[in-house]
């Protein structure tokens, strides 16, 4: 169907995933030199994209789900906007990684 909104809201947030992912690997890759003294927040907000990006590419919900909070509230570009909790959260990611 060309105007189905369930497929719409899908190819938005993967278009909203690959803009994240892209960003991540910019970032890894404009790290490619070592900074001497780089500091243990950079090192830990990089380790963090970087099980984020291997989890998101194995679509692993459950490697996905161990980098955020139980009290977790996230915003979407589609709807549902926001996602208050843990739980809400995993069950966007599980209906993102289902096979269509």
């Amino acid at each position: 169907m060309l105007h189905d909104p369930a497929m719409m809201k899908r190819k938005l947030k993967a278009f909203g995933y690959v803009v994240l992912a892209v960003a991540a690997a910019t970032l890894k890759l404009a790290s490619g030199q070592t900074v001497i003294g780089e500091n243990t927040v950079e090192r830990e907000i990089r380790g963090w994209i970087d099980r984020w990006t291997k989890a998101f590419s194995a679509k692993d919900v459950d490697r996905v789900m161990e980098l955020y909070t139980d009290d977790v509230v996230a915003y979407d570009i589609v709807p549902p906007l926001q996602y208050v909790g843990k739980p809400a959260y995993r069950g966007d990611y599980q209906q993102f990684f289902c096979p269509i």
